[in-house]
């Protein structure tokens, strides 16, 4: 498996509103605060694509990520 970055340079992307709410549809973890910025790089691992955010949804005080279940 080889993992490489697009454009083979580290760019930092922001992600518009409406494709985080269009990507809910399929993933509650998405993060949908308004004002707030979705930044991340994106890399490519065989023929696919990937957006991996920088920023993090927090941790519950355990340390652990809180899990909910999708309504």
């Amino acid at each position: 498996m080889k993992i490489h970055l697009k454009d083979n340079k580290i760019a930092l992307y922001d992600i518009e509103s409406d494709y985080r709410q269009y990507l809910f549809q399929y993933d509650f973890r998405v993060n949908l605060k308004l004002g707030r910025r979705f930044v991340g790089i994106i890399v490519g691992i065989e023929d696919y694509t990937y957006f991996i955010p920088l920023t993090s949804k927090p941790l519950r005080k355990n340390g652990k990520e809180e899990i909910r279940e999708q309504q």
